[in-house]
């Protein structure tokens, strides 16, 4: 992309859940395959199997108005926010607690994480998806880069200066 923001991450956590389904794979062979025990580990080998697929990598990529946040490759879960809803971008660091994956608190914020801690914690103008987030936190390891790109795209739509209709959201935006 020529003047937009395209940046992969890479996870091990989906090694660890496939030699769970392996694990759970082996154990159903050696169950005998004539018991409600063989199809409850084949269904449980299938889950982790399907849960490591999906989350392999963390992609951030810029989609024109929006910013795009997939977790992949399989792509299930993801989300986009649109730049006119962005208040600040900064960079910032996640704890243990926030783990890895996709983690939230309704009314307040919501991580998306495949691996580290640096994230960029984007405050935003208008609570966003179902459970009406105010703030995201993207995991990366490119934090400098990705603050720097949004930080253009708030500043570049409305100047210099980005109001808060929310009354407040910046200020409920942190991390525990």
């Amino acid at each position: 992309m020529a003047n937009g923001y395209d940046h992969v991450q890479y996870g091990f956590i989906h090694y660890i859940v496939a030699l769970g389904g392996a694990g759970c794979f082996a154990a159903a062979l050696l169950s005998g395959t004539d018991s409600l025990q063989f199809i409850t580990l084949i269904a449980a080998a299938g889950a982790m199997m399907a849960a490591g697929g999906c989350f392999v990598y963390l992609s951030v990529s810029d989609c024109g108005d929006s910013l795009s946040i997939r977790f992949g490759p399989l792509g299930l879960f993801g989300t986009s926010i649109r730049y006119d809803n962005m208040a600040s971008a900064e960079v910032s660091r996640t704890t243990f607690l926030h783990g890895w994956g996709i983690h939230g608190i309704p009314f307040w914020s919501v991580t998306y994480n495949i691996r580290g801690y640096d994230c960029v914690r984007v405050t935003l103008t208008r609570q966003h998806g179902v459970f009406r987030f105010s703030c995201i936190n993207i995991g990366t390891d490119d934090a400098a880069g990705l603050a720097s790109f949004l930080s253009s795209k708030i500043a570049s739509r409305v100047g210099s200066s980005v109001p808060n209709e929310t009354g407040g959201s910046r200020s409920r935006c942190f991390l525990l």
